[in-house]
């Protein structure tokens, strides 16, 4: 079909060839003057030449301006030509003026009969007017023409589209599949996603409707409003002036734009919806990294909306269909991503996301999206800190909408989105308290009382029954993580004489974030001494409530105060923080000088003692045991042994005080295994005031650690545990003068040391005499493992041949011997056989000293030859180590059969003479 201007045109120009040649015919035959004259002809109600109508309408309100030269008897004839030939056909619609030309008032307007449009198709036709006696088939020079439209279409609202018109302002374009034209009662109603009304409705004079085509425009401000979701449009007609439907259509946001009439390069971030605009219906060209396509604006739009969800970063080229010079997308990362902050959310616990960018200070808004995927009434907001993060709150989801969802991030400024993967709702369990465990004490130590609380973050616990026990503590506590349990400490000790400061009897342990928040004693509850053994009931109720949800026992026994103290030893190396879990702890009441000496200390009802003293914990155990000593409560003596005490001398006091003040010395309270770890460097604690230093090798000392039972009120008598413990020089050697090794891996080297277990040596191996550049192996460690070192060298870079000085870098002095690299080393003294160490024939035998065998004869007096080999006498590891608790260790290079055929060879001399 032509357009409407062509055939205007056409009209026109028929218009004034008809009017020519009429003119013309009337110049010939002298005929009647026409009485229409040029733009005389309106259709409709005259304010428009041309008009619009339904198919079912008639052509109505036509006028036709005589400019008042109507010749008296003429008629003024309008027909439709409906086969657009130029020609007025018979049957084609026609009416003549319904009123006369009054020559006395000159009217100038002639009314025109109904047309009988009724039975015209959709389209375009030209109406002519004619004044003439009649009006006859074949008739085609006419007065004047205008165009008339028959239009049955009723235009819905393709898209809407809310984006930036620039910098400062921004257009919300409603675009039609057929032209439209507004009324005054026209307007349009933004909506948000709940279908709610956002500020005004707009009405006909916001409107921006260009001439009646398919495109309505409405100016929305500086920036973009995200929460418009839908448009509702009322009142706009088809050009044919009939009402079209009320619409509802869901508005695509488009937070970025490119202006293609004047080509920019934009930047953007992957995921924005990005407005191309151009002319009305352009259509654009885009290629990039992972596109290569066409897409129009279409009809009623100026904007085509480019979606970059799942688009590589990079540049994207744009040119239009009436633009050929390119703009250009740059897209990047905004690296937006969303995690629920836990798996599941019950009714009673908020609903968290935390969203992460690789930008800050991004501003934005999340929605809960049901399991269809669908937004839902739970919403938040946020700003992105400078952490690159936000924790967004949807608040708790109520039992009515338990279920699965996901989080939709929008980052506001972009558009851009991040979903969380899918987490549950559930409904949150009844509120219940109950007791996980109680542990029970002794008199004078510290229970531990575990709670589990559900649905609920406070619980109320009552110990004790007044009108039973004439005691009874009612706490409140809290559990302050959220892991559902608060477990807390019930210090026996301070229950009765210290309740002037009821908080050191029930606290949490270390850092807990949980709490008791309150202490209550019923009256007459204050006690003047610890609370007496017993069994204690003991019940459990979520606060707020009546009635217990739990009922058990609080169980406190007799106090059996220190039971037992044992003597261990460790290697200098270990430091204080190891004791007791990570040192090296061997058992042995014999202290090489350089070595700690570790009293472990067992018994019951004294940890709460020390937890007091440590003022629960805000002190460390060795300040704690300091503290109860000075409060006498608890005391630790170290005297020397009667039987180590040189004659005419007063034994020795060891300051055990000094040395844990100093650091030299430690505590460890294991209460949860009733033993207590003091460790002291010997070497390093003084003796007493008057007293002479200590003499390592000859001193022995008995340790005593007593509870007070006067200044504790726990027993009857005190307690007290001792132990005794000898000490010893350092003494550490190799084992050899001479060591035969062979050029391989894992040449043993061996030496000797009475340090404790666990020390740690290392043996420097350097050549003397090789033809080569020599060798030297620094490294090459080994610890103390009853009294004994074991090196493995690696002389796989010497030669046969080489010799070799062997080190041992002790932790007094150091030790040397030579060595030789031989082809193999079982031909002679090896450090891997050493039979001569244990078995010593050659130094036992003496032939030339003893000699005479004919003098001693007497073979069954003496029996010698069975007392000097004894192998199994001088093997013996475990007959040094004995009952009485000593070391076990031997002393290096001089074992006990070895003076047993000392004391043989006396006695041989002896019966010599």
């Amino acid at each position: 079909m032509t357009s409407k201007t062509d055939k205007l045109r056409a009209v026109f120009l028929t218009a004034l060839m008809i009017g020519s040649v009429f003119a013309a015919g009337v110049a010939f035959t002298g005929g009647a003057a026409a009485a229409a004259s040029s733009n005389s002809l309106d259709l409709g109600d005259g304010d428009d030449n041309a008009v619009a109508i339904a198919p079912s309408d008639n052509l109505t309100d036509v006028q036709v301006d005589t400019d008042g030269n109507a010749l008296a008897g003429n008629s003024t004839f309008v027909f439709v030509d409906t086969d657009d030939d130029g020609e007025y056909d018979s049957g084609e619609p026609m009416a003549t003026n319904s009123s006369t030309y009054d020559q006395t008032t000159q009217t100038t307007d002639l009314a025109i009969d109904t047309v009988d449009t009724s039975g015209l198709s959709d389209g375009d036709y030209t109406v002519y007017a004619y004044e003439n006696e009649s009006l006859n088939a074949g008739d085609s020079s006419f007065d004047d023409s205008e165009s008339l439209t028959i239009d049955s279409d009723t235009p819905s609202i393709r898209k809407a589209t809310h984006y930036l018109n620039g910098t400062d302002d921004s257009i919300l374009e409603i675009a039609f599949d057929g032209d439209v034209s507004s009324t005054t009662n026209s307007e349009v109603t933004l909506l948000d996603a709940d279908g709610d009304t956002i500020g005004s409705t707009v009405t006909q004079g916001n409107l921006n409707d260009d001439d009646g085509d398919a495109r309505v425009t409405i100016d929305a401000g500086t920036s973009i409003d995200n929460d418009v979701a839908e448009v509702e449009v009322n009142n706009f007609t088809n050009l044919a002036g009939e009402d079209i439907s009320d619409d509802t259509v869901g508005v695509t946001i488009a937070p970025q734009t490119i202006n293609t009439t004047a080509p920019e390069d934009v930047e953007a971030y992957a995921g924005t919806n990005v407005a191309l605009k151009g002319n009305l219906s352009d259509s654009f060209d885009i290629s990039g990294p992972d596109v290569g396509t066409t897409r129009g604006a279409g009809t009623g739009s100026q904007v085509y909306v480019f979606n970059t969800d799942d688009l590589e970063t990079g540049d994207y080229n744009i040119t239009t269909n009436t633009q050929s010079d390119i703009s250009t997308l740059t897209l990047e990362s905004l690296g937006l991503e969303a995690s629920a902050d836990a798996d599941s959310f019950d009714t009673n616990t908020d609903v968290t996301v935390t969203a992460t960018a690789d930008d800050i200070n991004r501003d934005v808004e999340a929605v809960l999206l049901d399991s269809n995927g669908d937004a839902t009434d739970y919403t938040a907001e946020g700003t992105i800190s400078s952490d690159g993060d936000v924790t967004l709150n949807f608040g708790a989801v109520v039992a009515e909408d338990v279920g699965n969802y996901t989080a939709q991030v929008t980052d506001v400024d972009s558009g851009v989105t991040a979903e969380t993967d899918v987490f549950s709702a559930v409904e949150a369990a009844d509120t219940n308290t109950e007791f996980v465990n109680i542990e029970p004490a002794a008199r004078g130590d510290v229970a531990s009382i575990n709670v589990s609380l559900t649905e609920t973050t406070e619980a109320n616990i009552t110990i004790g029954e007044y009108s039973s026990s004439n005691y009874q503590a009612n706490l409140t506590v809290e559990d302050g993580n959220g892991d559902g349990y608060v477990e807390f400490n019930v210090n026996t000790y301070t229950m009765g004489n210290q309740t002037e400061d009821v908080q050191s009897a029930f606290y949490v342990p270390g850092d807990s974030d949980d709490s008791v928040t309150s202490i209550e004693l019923t009256d007459g509850s204050s006690l003047s001494s610890p609370i007496a053994d017993g069994t204690y009931r003991t019940s459990v109720k979520a606060s707020g409530t009546e009635n217990a949800d739990d009922v058990s026992r609080l169980s406190i026994t007799e106090t059996d105060g220190f039971t037992s103290q044992n003597i261990w030893t460790a290697p200098r190396s270990d430091s204080l923080s190891d004791f007791p879990t990570d040192a090296t702890l061997t058992q042995d009441d014999s202290i090489t000088q350089g070595d700690w000496v570790v009293h472990e200390i067992s018994g019951d009802g004294v940890f709460g003692v020390l937890a007091n003293a440590s003022n629960n914990g805000d002190v460390s155990d060795t300040q704690a045991l300091l503290n109860a000593a000075n409060y006498s409560e608890l005391s630790l003596t170290v005297e020397q042994t009667e039987a180590s005490v040189g004659p005419n001398a007063d034994p020795k006091t060891l300051n055990y005080t000094e040395a844990l003040q100093n650091g030299n010395a430690g505590v460890v309270a294991d209460a949860e295994n009733g033993t207590i770890y003091v460790a002291a460097a010997l070497d390093q604690v003084n003796t007493g005031e008057d007293d002479p230093a200590l003499s390592f090798g000859d001193d022995a000392f008995n340790a005593s650690v007593t509870l007070n039972a006067t200044t504790t009120d726990l027993a009857d008598d005190d307690s007290s545990v001792s132990a005794e413990y000898s000490t010893a020089e350092l003494e550490e050697s190799l084992t050899q003068d001479v060591y035969n090794v062979t050029n391989a891996e894992n040449q043993t080297i061996t030496a000797e040391s009475n340090a404790a277990d666990g020390t740690q040596y290392n043996v420097l191996v350097e050549s003397t005499d090789t033809e080569g550049d020599g060798f030297i192996e620094p490294e090459n460690l080994a610890t103390v493992e009853d009294g004994e070192l074991t090196f493995e060298v690696d002389f796989t870079d010497a030669a046969v041949g080489d010799e070799f000085s062997v080190t041992l870098e002790g932790l007094e002095e150091d030790d040397s011997a030579t060595g030789n690299v031989v082809e193999s080393a079982d031909d002679g003294e090896t450090t891997t056989e050493a039979p001569d160490t244990t078995e010593a024939p050659d130094t036992t035998e003496a032939p030339d000293t003893t000699e005479a065998p004919d003098t001693t004869e007497a073979p069954d007096t003496t029996e010698a030859p069975q007392t000097t080999e004894a192998p199994d006498t001088t093997e013996a590891a475990d007959t040094t180590e004995g009952d009485d608790g000593s070391s076990g260790g031997s002393i290096p290079g001089f074992g006990v059969g070895i003076a047993l055929v000392a004391i043989l060879g006396a006695a041989l001399l002896a019966l010599r003479e």
